[in-house]
């Protein structure tokens, strides 16, 4: 039997993903809004400090999403603990 690469029986191509049902995304875009859901965003950080995005995230300290702006205005560094989500 021959080794299958990561594209399983599609040799050379990436595997297969499977996700959810339209309905079940439609169902889970309704929740996240009824809900008033908001990622959590830990830090900010400027593309020019990407580098240093990626080391804080692979630190493990990263209690929420890190993000990467491309703007010049991003509140590069900055902690965002007063933007997580609460119940109202």
């Amino acid at each position: 039997m021959a080794r299958q690469g990561p594209g399983g029986d599609r040799p050379g191509r990436r595997p297969r993903r499977r996700f959810g049902s339209r309905a079940q995304f439609i169902a889970m875009n309704r929740a996240v809004e009824v809900n008033r859901l908001k990622p959590v965003i830990d830090r900010v950080f400027s593309f020019d400090d990407a580098p240093g995005a990626y080391r804080y995230y692979a630190s493990g300290r990263a209690f929420g999403k890190v993000v990467i702006t491309l703007n010049a205005d991003s509140r590069e560094g900055h902690s965002l603990a007063n933007t997580r989500s609460r119940p109202s």
